[in-house]
Parts: C-alpha cells; sequence; structure tokens
C-alpha cells in the first residue's frame, strides 16, 4: 500500500482503487487543490489534499453521504432555476465499483459515468488538445 493509499485509508477509512492511487502516484503535484478556481494539469481533478478535504467536508454536512464514496474533483456549476442560484458540482468516486457520480453542493447526486477509466479517458483527452493548442 503506498502513501497515497495509506493516507486516504487512515483519514477516510476507505480503500482507493486501483485507478485512482495510480493517478496519484503519478500526477498528484500536477493536479489543483482548488479545481474550481485554478485548473492543474487535468482541469476539474483535485491533488490528494483536495480529495481528503472535500470529501471530510461533505461527510460531516451530509451525514447520508455514502462512506465509499471520494470527491475527487469540481465539475463546475449549475443553476437552481426556482431562486436563480449557481451552485458548485463535485465528481465523486465510488471506490468499491469505480462508478463517477455527480454532486452539487446541496448533497443531490447522480451518474456521472459507469467508470472512472472512461471518465478520465475524456478528462486526460481534453488536457492534451488544450496544452497542445496552447502552444501553437
Amino acid at each position: 500500500m503506498n502513501d497515497f493509499a495509506q493516507r486516504f485509508k487512515k483519514t477516510l477509512g476507505v480503500r482507493i482503487s486501483p485507478c485512482y492511487e495510480a493517478l496519484l502516484s503519478h500526477h498528484d503535484q500536477q493536479l489543483s487543490s482548488d479545481p474550481l478556481s485554478e485548473a492543474g494539469w487535468i482541469p476539474g481533478i483535485g491533488n490528494a489534499d483536495f480529495a481528503v478535504g472535500t470529501t471530510e467536508t461533505f461527510r460531516s454536512m451530509f451525514p447520508e453521504f455514502p462512506r465509499n464514496w471520494v470527491i475527487i474533483g469540481m465539475e463546475g456549476t449549475r443553476t437552481i432555476e426556482k431562486i436563480g442560484e449557481s451552485i458548485d458540482v463535485y465528481v465523486a468516486l465510488d471506490m468499491t465499483d469505480d462508478r463517477v457520480y455527480l454532486v452539487d453542493s446541496l448533497g443531490k447526486s447522480w451518474k456521472g459515468a459507469e467508470h472512472f477509466r472512461d471518465w478520465l479517458t475524456h478528462k486526460l483527452a481534453r488536457a492534451l488538445w488544450e496544452r497542445n493548442h496552447q502552444s501553437h
């Protein structure tokens, strides 16, 4: 078990998935601690500090928040039409089956992707495309 896996197990009581562990092992230093306001190498994905801290916050705010979910990033915002306000939308990874869920700052969740690998592939492709086109 590497340092990331030990930290998540000790702090959050979850065993992180192999895919997520590999991402952190290779890219944690290039990921943002605040993915909404400062983009890291992969837009929207936070580093381990973000994941641990934000998951702890969600758990304290929403007692029914699934214990096997970890908030790994930010998807952006959505508008609540009835009140005309924007709220943040986060990305949660279910560590038991690698499914991705979107969770708003009011605790409402919905499925984002069937598997973390599929969701991450899209994010990586976008990051590489932006990196290549910004250099021209």
